[in-house]
């Protein structure tokens, strides 16, 4: 991923700015998960970045030893910087739900089930070095849900919810044939 970051500081130089007029995101190094909008940025100009990469055209305030260590861009924006676009893709919008104030706390463990799906389902369809990406994070993330999600608290709220339990009914055989009245009514 620092070759992520490389680009951003490339285009952050304010010479490239002007001659490219592209408005480069702030990007946190602190934050791993930011790590998507900077690739979103990336693909959302690749034709104006790729342009530049492979014409040469680098900020002249570059040092010679900075210089050498991007001779990669000379190719462009390589495949793997799409592979990790959508391995992170996932892991964003799970982060964008849980920050949001109107997210309800007793789905997070729905929300992590499907993100850890949408994860899964990219196995087979990415470069080698995107299949080693994506196990690595596959990996992390299972095993933080494990250790710190609190994946039995979650699972355990969720099944109060009205979608839970149709769930668990269908599990159970009892479908349809089960109708439980509302525990409270507002009379008129």
């Amino acid at each position: 991923m620092n070759r992520v970051h490389q680009i951003i500081i490339i285009f952050k130089n304010h010479d490239m700015r002007a001659r490219y007029k592209i408005r480069v995101p702030s990007i946190p190094e602190t934050r791993w998960l930011y790590i998507y909008d900077t690739l979103f940025f990336i693909f959302d100009n690749l034709e104006t970045i790729n342009t530049a990469l492979r014409s040469g055209d680098l900020p002249l305030s570059l040092s010679r030893a900075t210089r050498e260590q991007l001779q990669w861009t000379r190719d462009g924006i390589p495949p793997l910087f799409k592979d990790a676009l959508m391995i992170f893709k996932p892991l964003k919008q799970l982060q964008l739900w849980l920050k949001s104030n109107k997210s309800m706390g007793a789905y997070a463990f729905l929300m992590i089930q499907q993100c850890q799906g949408m994860l899964d389902e990219m196995a087979g369809r990415l470069t080698p070095d995107g299949e080693e990406i994506l196990r690595s994070i596959t990996t992390i993330f299972k095993n933080d849900m494990k250790e710190y999600g609190r994946i039995d608290l979650l699972r355990f709220a969720f099944g109060f919810t009205p979608l839970a339990r149709k769930i668990i009914r269908d599990k159970k055989g009892f479908g349809g044939k089960t109708n439980y009245p509302p525990i409270m009514q507002l009379k008129d």
